[in-house]
């Protein structure tokens, strides 16, 4: 991450100075921010301690609040191809690296997670080669049917360490952890790496290990029917890697069942027995089945021709029209269904929520937030048009960002950038300026709602302007060779709204 401050001079000369915002001493390519972390429990814990909390579950007084994910699951969440590497989005890109081969490393102590990019539902089998070091408490965790933000209600957790494996419900940290399996039997600890198998099949929770079976048990009833896939790093366990992934979806883990039973042949030529006759009984007469009412479409097209679009306003793309008569499920909404977010022949996309153009048959006020991608831009655009100053913000990472500027406690301006673009804020106004910023997926007009990092830049920027001259700044988002700007954790009850 870097910050650099420029003198722009009216008569187009340049002036630049940087503003050394933390020393650090090296000229190397390294992450730069200097990560703030409030719970670092095991952080001055020995080998030999890790290795004894290895031996029984991790639990803490509550678990943190998490923004749920809004609405039904986003179109593309439906199952990855057969046989396919799946991709997972990395929530911080200080705690997680991602390799050209789609391998994924996490460290650090805090709890962290990369979830996948498609929602998942049904059976299927997840596999990935894991590498962690069981001696000095390593382990993995992959989370089922999450929310794509932490430990949630619903969702399923399978762990594996030298010293114990399970399947556990809803959260590691409940104080009455919801054990669905355990397996106390310690593996051989000099191992570093070996396969891990996840399996969901007719209704079993399957963990298995090298391709061996270590727990299966019936999946409760409160656990959930869809969601997402997340590689989970527990905050105190030593470096995990997760790579070679491949996901196998509900038609290829029908003939992988755990302990399947063999067979009986049956012998040859062995003569049946005759049954004797019984005396026919008078059948019943069969009931006519009431025939299932049909559903009553959400939405009608009246429009000869809807154009369908990538996001809620006409700045998006077009992605195709739909025409007059067609029935549409309705998915979310945004600007008090001003946008409709509509499922229709497998696909999704937003239409316009003219009653002229559209009959809605929902109402309004039950249709939760739509999700899309933000196109790169102003959320909050400043109020000072005569002022002169700039912020360019370049956000290299992997996922969309938010940037946030603050002029005491309140949002001053704003804007969404996706990833690898950038974007610059201009008629700043002189003073100084808390800068927060966060990254994410899954965008409902107002925040994140997948896999959002929060952070607030260590320093201030401050503008100034006057005798010609005026104060323009350019940030990374990301990790740079020689960065020296440093960024802290922000809890979400301290991050700042966009001020939209």
């Amino acid at each position: 991450m870097r910050a650099t401050r420029h003198a722009m001079a009216s008569s187009l000369s340049v002036f630049v100075l940087a503003l050394l915002l933390c020393a650090c001493g090296s000229t190397n390519t390294a992450p730069a921010e200097v990560t703030r972390i409030a719970n670092q429990i095991y952080a001055t814990q020995t080998a030999q301690a890790r290795v004894a909390a290895a031996t029984r579950a991790p639990t803490r007084a509550a678990e943190p609040s998490r923004t749920a994910l809004a609405g039904a699951l986003p179109a593309s969440a439906a199952n990855a191809a057969t046989g396919d590497a799946i991709e997972f989005v990395i929530t911080d890109n200080l705690l997680w690296a991602k390799s050209a081969t789609n391998g994924y490393t996490a460290e650090g102590e805090d709890d962290t997670f990369a979830w996948s990019r498609q929602g998942v539902a049904g059976d299927f089998e997840l596999s990935a080669d894991v590498e962690s070091d069981w001696e000095n408490y390593g382990e993995a965790m992959v989370v089922v049917y999450g929310d794509g933000q932490s430990w949630t209600p619903g969702c399923l957790i399978f762990n594996v360490t030298g010293y114990w494996q399970s399947i556990r419900a809803h959260s590691v940290y409940d104080p009455e952890i919801e054990w669905v399996a355990r397996n106390e039997e310690q593996l051989d600890r000099a191992r570093k790496r070996y396969r891990m198998t996840v399996r969901i099949a007719d209704g079993e929770a399957s963990l298995l290990v090298d391709d061996e079976l270590v727990l299966s048990a019936p999946i409760p009833a409160d656990i959930n029917q869809e969601g997402y896939i997340g590689l989970a790093k527990y905050g105190g366990s030593a470096p995990v890697s997760f790579t070679n992934i491949v996901f196998r979806a509900e038609e290829a883990v029908a003939g992988a069942r755990p302990n399947a039973p063999a067979a009986t042949a049956t012998p040859k030529n062995t003569p049946t027995p005759t049954n004797t006759p019984q005396p026919s009984s008078t059948p019943l007469p069969t009931a006519t089945p009431t025939p299932s009412p049909t559903p009553e479409p959400e939405a009608i097209v009246r429009a000869a021709a809807l154009r369908v679009r990538e996001g809620p306003g006409e700045r998006f793309t077009v992605l195709g029209e739909l025409s007059a008569g067609l029935e549409l499920d309705v998915i979310g909404q945004q600007g008090a269904c001003e946008w409709l977010w509509v499922g229709y022949g497998g696909k999704a996309g937003w239409v316009a929520g003219n009653p002229d153009w559209v009959e809605l048959r929902r109402p309004c006020d039950d249709i939760p937030p739509g999700l899309y991608r933000e196109l790169t831009g102003y959320l909050k655009r400043s109020a000072d048009g005569g002022a002169l100053g700039e912020l360019t913000v370049e956000n290299g990472t992997e996922e969309d960002a938010v940037v946030i500027l603050t002029l005491g406690d309140a949002p001053f301006t704003s804007a969404y950038i996706r990833a690898g673009e950038s974007f610059t804020l201009n008629h700043i106004r002189d003073g100084s300026f808390e800068v927060y910023f966060a990254t994410g997926s899954f965008w409902d007009g107002d925040s994140f709602t997948q896999t959002s990092s929060r952070r607030k830049f260590d320093e201030q920027l401050s503008f100034t302007s006057g005798g010609g001259s005026y104060t323009t700044w350019s940030v990374t988002l990301h990790a740079v060779a020689g960065g020296q700007a440093s960024a802290g954790r922000v809890g979400e009850d301290a991050f700042p709204d966009t001020g939209q």
